[in-house]
């Protein structure tokens, strides 16, 4: 993700390892591509699905990315990134309890970032809802909403915040006729 032109960081990533270095992991690069300080060990619980999402925000930026807890339980976490991209150590459980939370994207809002994500109850079986979490720029929610039921095990969800105060989600899912894209927009909050 692009990042203040201002700061140190001139553009984020993150991503998922496995094995020994297990964690969730954000750096900040510079300018040239060129690593800005060593990477952020942003959680030491992973998710097979290796979803991690960024968005610059007015103040800064955020990540989200999803994790198996010690119960077996995935959740959806959320941190900010202040203009140096360094992350806050306060880290926010967007979602997850009961449910499964997987799959998270995010982008920046007038007031904050909406995360989009794929809630399963308990018992369910092959079906979701897509689900919108709208924050602040530190993670706390304001509020919740299902946009539309979803194929639980399909691929990534891509959200993006249009100049209209439309949201535009994306997501892939394969079924008897092959893989599918979904396109669809819904009003921001």
């Amino acid at each position: 993700a692009p990042h203040d032109a201002g700061s140190s960081a001139a553009a984020l990533i993150g991503w998922v390892a496995v094995g020994e270095q297990r964690g969730v992991y954000l750096q900040a690069l510079d300018d040239n591509g060129s690593a800005v300080d060593s990477p952020q060990r942003l959680s030491t619980l992973t998710n097979r699905s290796g979803s991690v999402a960024i968005a610059q925000g007015r103040d800064g930026a955020a990540v989200v990315y999803a994790v198996l807890t010690g119960s077996g339980q995935s959740e959806v976490r959320f941190r900010s990134i202040d203009d140096e991209g360094q992350a806050s150590p306060a880290e926010r459980s967007i979602a997850g309890g009961a449910d499964k939370a997987l799959s998270p994207a995010i982008a920046a809002t007038p007031s904050g970032y909406v995360i989009a994500y794929r809630r399963i109850p308990p018992g369910a079986s092959g079906e979701a809802t897509l689900r919108l979490t709208y924050t602040d720029g530190q993670g706390n929610t304001a509020r919740t909403r299902d946009v539309a039921p979803i194929e639980a095990s399909g691929g990534p969800i891509l959200v993006r915040a249009a100049s209209d105060g439309r949201l535009v989600l994306a997501w892939s899912a394969t079924d008897e006729e092959g893989e599918r894209l979904h396109v669809i927009t819904t009003q921001c909050l």
